[in-house]
């Protein structure tokens, strides 16, 4: 209901969203973009994850890379004098092909100018110092380590496969292997747990030296197989607000809805992108009035690419030039902040000039505060927005990932 009054009121669609089956036709004068990898092997599945995941297979994971490495030659050919200015690289366990990882890192910064920083998600239990020095070597600046959360028990909940203390070592180890920014991966309201519970992860994280902390509430996604959990609103707001009282508490500033960064630290932050260039199966991309989506599989992902030698999309959505500005003013909010200036310098126009009405209802209704270079949200507009945020995934997200993780190749989508 959420999802579909925002449609109408800020993209003046009546109709749903249509991704339909076609090859995206890029803008190839693109000059800058970010680049996402998905690693999608896992050692271990675990039950609440919603992302596109696989039991690891060595073979499947050397065809994997060779794919991986088809779809950047594709890419630089289709953007041959752009300049990629972040890599982030998701899963799945990246970590579950370090060296191939390293080797693909080397390949980007051979074929593309780079600049900027290389972010990698890693497993608790597979942070290695043999690892994480691959890393650092090949150029990794940035981690983000999958904790959820320092409590025994609500570990195992989440059906996750080590126990506090190595979560405690892997957050040191990678502090000693000198990466620029460490997050820390929480989740909450996680069944069982306490707002106690929630105050120790905090200061579990900012003890053991995390530069940012990342706290999500546990989604139910209608595909994951953790068993049901039923949402209490009241109890997740007043964890929220215990969250961000003590990450203001320590130091810490709130850079979005979810995230917590210590003071002078840069931000981890693979999805608040204005152009983004996805490669691997499942990955999904905007560049221009293009969003596309790679087929969810491992597979086929695979075989596209070995014998057709083309971007193995699944779907695609065209976004006019309103629903580009929504889509920007979205993930804005999600940030915490919308940049009236980086607005100026995308569309050439004010920011208020399109979304005055919206900037000054949000003032009104002490959702937004206004300063010289645009909007900031305040804890009242943060927590609506995450309620929105929310409505999002469960009517977007969950629809859209539990159809391709049933279909390779699906006639189509409306949402």
């Amino acid at each position: 209901m959420i999802t579909s009054i925002f449609r109408i009121l800020l993209a003046h669609r009546l109709t749903s969203f249509k991704f339909v089956k076609k090859s995206p036709e890029y803008n190839n004068q693109i000059k800058k973009f970010g680049l996402y990898i998905h690693i999608p092997f896992c050692y271990k599945i675990c039950p609440y994850c919603p992302y596109n995941k696989i039991h690891y297979d060595k073979n499947l994971a050397t065809a994997y890379h060779s794919a991986l490495i088809s779809e950047l030659d594709i890419a630089h050919r289709n953007f041959r004098n752009a300049e990629i200015n972040s890599i982030y690289v998701g899963g799945g366990t990246p970590t579950t092909m370090t060296d191939e990882l390293c080797k693909i890192i080397d390949y980007i910064k051979n074929i593309f100018k780079f600049s900027g920083d290389i972010g990698v998600e890693i497993h608790p239990s597979d942070a290695s110092k043999d690892k994480l020095d691959k890393l650092k070597n090949a150029g990794v600046t940035m981690l983000s380590i999958g904790i959820q959360s320092f409590q025994k028990e609500l570990l195992e909940t989440l059906g996750r496969d080590f126990q506090p203390d190595q979560a405690e070592i892997a957050i040191k180890t990678a502090i000693d292997s000198g990466f620029n920014v460490i997050d820390v991966d929480l989740i909450f309201d996680i069944q069982g747990e306490t707002i106690d519970m929630v105050k120790s992860d905090i200061e579990e994280a900012v003890t053991l030296g995390a530069t940012q902390i990342s706290t999500y509430p546990l989604i139910p996604f209608t595909f994951a197989k953790l068993p049901h959990h039923r949402i209490d609103y009241r109890k997740r707001k007043l964890m929220l607000e215990t969250i961000v009282d003590y990450a203001a508490r320590y130091g810490f500033e709130r850079t979005s809805i979810w995230t917590f960064n210590k003071k002078n630290y840069p931000r981890y932050s693979s999805i608040t992108r204005n152009c983004f260039l996805g490669i691997g199966a499942s990955a999904t991309s905007l560049i221009d009035d293009i969003f596309n989506i790679n087929t969810f599989s491992v597979v086929d992902y695979i075989d596209t690419l070995k014998t057709k030698n083309k971007v193995p999309s699944a779907l695609i959505c065209k976004l006019n030039q309103r629903e580009q500005r929504v889509f920007w003013m979205f993930w804005q909010c999600y940030n915490t902040f919308i940049d009236a200036i980086e607005y100026r310098n995308l569309f050439n126009e004010n920011v208020e000039e399109f979304f005055g009405r919206e900037l000054f209802l949000g003032r009104i209704m002490g959702l937004l505060s206004k300063d010289n270079k645009g909007y900031r949200l305040t804890d009242s507009g943060a927590y609506y927005f995450n309620v929105v945020e929310q409505s999002y995934s469960h009517d977007y997200l969950d629809k859209t990932w539990a159809l391709m993780q049933n279909s390779p190749w699906p006639d189509g989508l409306k949402l």
